[in-house]
């Protein structure tokens, strides 16, 4: 695979942005939690900074997708619209790793909520989802261990994103 140089500039930006956020959210917590948790503040900075980090990523993956949505269709790897298709992997894909202390059964719904999968009542969701922003899981839906959703293609130097 073949990517534009620009593609992988937008992702570092993106990721070094969530960084510093998350880099501030433990600072915060640093600064808060070493009066009253002693030695056990690196805890609170530690949960604190994955979880900024994390946050920052989902957030900035809904920024990505508000300002350059992601449209069903086929697309050589070097085009312009690969750029957010990138980033929204990226941040994705650090984001929900550096959540990953916090996905529980109850919780990966709201998380994949928060990265821009639209997620009905009542999901149960164990499996691994790509391309959230163009992901839909009806009420009751369940995702089991093991299973993988991905609404792209990557073949002969062309990307295809899923259709409605």
């Amino acid at each position: 695979m073949k990517f534009r140089v620009s593609a992988y500039l937008v992702a570092a930006v993106c990721v070094g942005l969530a960084l510093a956020l998350g880099w501030g959210v433990a600072w915060v917590a640093y600064r808060w939690g070493r009066d009253i948790l002693g030695e056990f503040s690196i805890l609170v900075v530690a949960g604190a900074g994955f979880g900024g980090f994390g946050l920052a990523c989902a957030g900035i993956s809904r920024g990505v997708q508000r300002v350059c949505p992601l449209r069903p269709g086929e697309y050589a790897f070097d085009s312009a619209a690969v750029l957010p298709w990138m980033a929204l992997k990226v941040c994705r894909e650090f984001g929900w790793g550096a959540l990953f202390p916090f996905q529980l059964v109850f919780t990966r719904p709201l998380l994949a909520a928060l990265f821009g999968a639209r997620v009905g009542k009542g999901v149960a969701l164990a499996g691994h989802l790509e391309d959230l922003p163009l992901v839909e899981l009806g009420d009751r839906a369940i995702l089991g261990t093991g299973s993988v959703l991905t609404p792209h293609l990557l073949v002969s130097g062309r990307m295809v994103l899923g259709a409605d």
